[in-house]
């Protein structure tokens, strides 16, 4: 009897222990679903954000917490943005990257990803949404299609891969079997559509008529002579780029040779020194079909002329002048800054005379930036007009202010 005492006992102790073990497990599997940690990541611009699917690309679980990393695309000025919540209903987990308005907008996109750690969930056997979009885990960052390839005398051309870019040697044919173009891409390409390595155009004849690699870029007319050479180089810090170019009666058309070196700088606005690139003209030039000189380029002036031979405009730093065929000045234009709040630092002006025959003014069109409570608009304009016999028959209303053109001595105001 004492033997059966003891058994029940012990059932009892077994069924209690079960019976809170149960308990606990009953009580973890209705813990609700919660968000208990978030981490967003910086915009990666490994990825075409435009090709970008949103993706789950890793998900772990490990003491109660299933952790699940979303990449997906966003705007470009979203990185402080993101705001994550999350929610579970009927077996579906929901994700957010930010609630209610779009983070800050940018005229780009780009790609992001976010790490969620959240408690609660089952271990399986539930579907995720990002945004209300279902998405699943892949490796595979855009969207996958059959790759492709052609042969040409027993050699592999115009291969694509999984994700539809070009790879390897791409070839084009003219309708009678001969090679048009030969373009040479990466043999393995999987981020972006990138430009190739290098290119050839040929005539029909065979003759090269287009050359374009990493640095040099020429062609040429169907008789083999070169019509055009733009050439980059490196020496030292400096680049430079130089032009040649031929009109199709062979006479020279451009030639032109800049350089573009770093440089430190310094301003008000951006107290510690910070380098910034530099390009100098050395020289360009172009001519007419007749080897005439239509247009010059020096370190701080442009020149251009007339058929005629007579000069048509000088460009300069801060303004140009504009002449007609018989060397009488008709416009004349005036660029220069005033300082303006720490925002911004210059607020830009513009003034342009268009001059009669006459020497005088004859009309005035005047464009400044101007600050509004919000910031600046960008170009607003003013008009003054007289008639030839030199009465002002347009004017701003109410224009209180210094008349835009006095200093300039330059102006014959009538």
């Amino acid at each position: 009897m004492a033997n059966m005492s003891g058994l029940i006992i012990c059932a009892l102790q077994a069924i209690i222990v079960w019976t809170s073990l149960f308990s606990c497990k009953q009580a973890e599997r209705n813990k609700p679903v919660a968000l208990v940690e978030w981490n967003a990541g910086q915009c990666d611009q490994t990825y075409d954000p435009y090709r970008l699917i949103n993706r789950i690309t890793e998900s772990k679980v490990g003491d109660g917490i299933t952790s699940l990393t979303v990449s997906f695309r966003e705007s470009c000025c979203a990185t402080y943005g993101f705001r994550p919540q999350v929610d579970f209903k009927d077996n579906k987990l929901f994700l957010l990257s930010y609630t209610g308005e779009s983070p800050d907008s940018c005229a780009c996109d780009c790609c992001f990803s976010i790490e969620y750690r959240i408690v609660g969930l089952p271990a399986a056997g539930y579907e995720t949404y990002f945004h209300e979009k279902k998405i699943e885990i892949s490796n595979d960052h855009y969207k996958v299609v059959k790759p492709t390839s052609e042969l040409y005398n027993g050699q592999e051309i115009n291969r694509t891969n999984r994700y539809g870019f070009k790879e390897g040697r791409w070839m084009t044919f003219f309708k009678d079997g001969g090679i048009e173009a030969i373009e040479m891409y990466r043999e393995r390409e999987l981020y972006e559509e990138k430009s190739p390595l290098w290119r050839k155009v040929f005539y029909s004849s065979g003759r090269l008529s287009y050359f374009s690699r990493n640095d040099t870029t020429e062609s040429w007319f169907a008789d083999g002579t070169l019509k055009r050479r733009m050439a980059t180089y490196t020496v030292g810090d400096t680049t430079y780029q130089k032009v040649f170019a031929l009109h199709d009666n062979r006479r020279l058309y451009k030639r032109s040779l800049e350089r573009s070196y770093p440089s430190l700088s310094r301003s008000e606005s951006k107290p510690k020194n910070e380098e910034e690139s530099i390009t100098q003209v050395l020289y360009d030039e172009e001519y007419n079909t007749n080897g005439q000189l239509q247009r010059r380029v020096t370190k701080d002036t442009t020149y251009t002329w007339h058929g005629n031979g007579r000069i048509a405009s000088l460009e300069f730093g801060n303004g140009s002048i504009d002449y007609d065929e018989g060397g009488i000045v008709i416009e004349r234009a005036f660029y220069w800054t005033i300082e303006g709040p720490v925002q911004w630092p210059a607020l830009h002006h513009s003034l342009y005379a268009d001059i009669g025959r006459s020497g005088k003014v004859l009309k005035v069109h005047y464009v400044r930036e101007e600050l509004i409570q919000d910031g600046i608009v960008p170009g607003e304009h003013y008009y003054w007009t007289w008639n030839k016999a030199g009465k002002l028959i347009e004017s701003p209303e109410n224009w209180e202010e210094p008349l835009p053109w006095k200093g300039f001595n330059q102006l014959t105001i009538p």
